[in-house]
């Protein structure tokens, strides 16, 4: 029955590969491998890892697609989820699996990840949605999750047009400003209680692996706050929504992109930054979590501004415009690999340094992902530039013969550089679905759409 359902899912993705959209302008065949790479990332992810007995999502699969542990569903991975199968109905209406899916996802969101004595998403629920201490979980929560949970609710919600999903990405928005925001100094602490309060350093109730950052505002945190609020504001145009994403736009603005070009990742209460530049190595290898150059987020952070920037309809500011614009130049001088292609995952900038030393050299799938999206975007925002359309199309052939997994479906873990069995890796974990894949494919297929590209 499974090998039957899989062969029509197949047959409906041929269908609609030929009919869902006009491609008459489109004559380019990256176009239409970008479009094949769409139906087939979908296809392997939906509706196969829907829990339809329990609601939700199961989160970990194996290179070949078996069924691993499924005692642990977290906020982040089933956001990502119901955000992916939301966007992919808008993108194939007929699939009424896809439909399917992402109310399976949107149900165990509300009922299960949603706390309703105190408010805000739980970071990690057990199968059945009940309590689950995970890795020190217990009952906290994170700003980081519950962004993505806003995130997948307004996409649920332009999808179906139902209150109730709506409502709950409001009611989210409230409890992050309560609780979250900084009153005093600005910006946001990451890590929660139960009821709101916001952890401390080294608080052993904390998150987990990032207990001892406690306390910290970040920048990961920040540029999915953004990510999220703009995303909401896209389907609730409140004022003080409004108001609230320009005070963000300014925080990563003036706190987080430095002179050089990338993002300073974490700072105190009081903004004081978090450095180890000064220490000696120990120190400094011991905290790289706090203090490196990672150019995964510095072009995931210009989309992401140009993102909100648009929806807000911002009148032009050439600083700011090139600002963005220094966080992927920055990225591609130090952090691309101009040989193969790829982007690397970070590097430091040792005392007396002027230029940054490239320290890990993984190319993680998500990365790739970012960093093609951004590429196709400066293409368009700078024409002029060649630098940009060499950089994607390099891009999208390291991702085809690299990461795309074209005997199982999805895509690997890391590039072969890193790992040489990397075939082998995990196709799927809390922290790895198709968001990013799917999101990045899904704006280069429609940007390659537009007039402007019909060349390419």
């Amino acid at each position: 029955m499974q090998k039957l359902r899989h062969c029509v899912l197949m047959i409906i993705a041929l269908v609609l590969m030929f009919t869902v959209h006009d491609r008459s302008q489109k004559s380019s065949s990256i176009s239409l491998q970008i479009d094949n790479a769409i139906l087939q990332l979908i296809n392997v992810w939906y509706p196969r890892t829907a829990d339809t007995a329990c609601g939700g999502f199961f989160p970990n699969w194996s290179y070949d697609w078996k069924k691993e542990d499924d005692s642990l569903k977290g906020i982040v991975t089933q956001a990502r989820h119901t955000w992916s199968a939301s966007k992919a109905a808008l993108r194939f209406p007929e699939n009424f699996d896809l439909h399917h899916t992402a109310d399976i996802g949107f149900q165990f969101i509300k009922n299960a990840m949603w706390d309703d004595q105190f408010g805000g998403f739980y970071e990690f629920r057990n199968r059945t949605g009940k309590y689950h201490e995970a890795n020190g979980f217990k009952s906290t929560k994170r700003l980081y999750g519950n962004a993505f949970a806003i995130y997948a609710l307004t996409a649920y919600y332009e999808l179906t047009d139902k209150k109730e999903a709506l409502q709950l990405a409001e009611n989210a928005f409230h409890w992050l400003e309560a609780h979250s925001r900084d009153s005093v100094y600005g910006g946001y602490f990451n890590q929660l209680s139960r009821d709101g309060t916001p952890l401390h350093l080294g608080n052993p109730s904390g998150n987990g692996w990032d207990s001892d950052y406690a306390g910290l505002k970040d920048y990961n945190s920040s540029i999915h706050i953004l990510e999220a609020y703009t995303s909401l504001y896209h389907v609730w145009p409140d004022p003080g929504l409004r108001e609230t994403l320009e005070d963000i736009i300014a925080m990563i603005r003036d706190r987080f992109i430095t002179d050089q070009g990338y993002l300073h990742l974490f700072y105190h209460e009081d903004w004081t930054p978090v450095s180890y530049r000064d220490s000696c190595d120990a120190a400094r290898s011991n905290n790289f979590y706090l203090d490196h150059v990672s150019f995964r987020h510095d072009v995931e952070t210009a989309y992401l501004l140009h993102e909100a920037g648009k929806f807000l309809e911002l009148p032009p500011d050439p600083v700011f415009e090139r600002m963005k614009r220094r966080l992927v130049d920055h990225a591609i001088q130090y952090g691309w690999d101009a040989e193969k292609g790829g982007l690397y995952e970070a590097a430091y900038y040792f005392k007396g340094d002027s230029i940054p030393t490239v320290i890990d050299r993984r190319k993680t799938w998500w990365v790739q992902a970012e960093a093609l999206n951004v590429f196709l975007l400066m293409a368009s925002l700078y024409p002029e530039d060649d630098r940009y359309k060499c950089c994607f199309e390099k891009q999208w052939q390291y991702i085809q013969k690299y990461l795309i997994d074209h005997r199982y479906g999805g895509w690997f873990e890391t590039g072969p550089e890193h790992y040489r069995k990397n075939n082998r890796q995990r196709k799927a974990h809390h922290w790895k679905t198709s968001y990013h894949n799917l999101r990045a494919l899904l704006n280069c297929s429609n940007r390659l759409a537009s007039p402007a590209f019909s060349s390419w």
